[in-house]
């Protein structure tokens, strides 16, 4: 008797990318940030706070990609 059978693998190569550029951009504002202070230039904090929401916006967003990427790969296991 003849059967059909396929298989579907799936690799997440983004998550951990993502996540370093994402640290990497927190590290530049830090720095930027103590330059700033550290020549007297007036800072303007609220410049600083928005990139750092926006960091924790895609940081969120991260983890939620990875939560379904770890959904999908328990369904395709299922199925396989």
């Amino acid at each position: 008797m003849a059967t059909i059978k396929s298989s579907l693998v799936l690799n997440d190569r983004m998550t951990n990318v993502l996540n370093r550029i994402n640290v990497a951009m927190t590290t530049v504002i830090d720095s930027c940030e103590a330059v700033s202070v550290a020549t007297g230039q007036a800072v303007d904090v609220h410049q600083w706070d928005a990139a750092r929401v926006a960091i924790g916006e895609a940081s969120a967003a991260i983890q939620e990609m990875e939560a379904n990427y770890g959904e999908a790969t328990s369904g395709q296991d299922r199925l396989n």
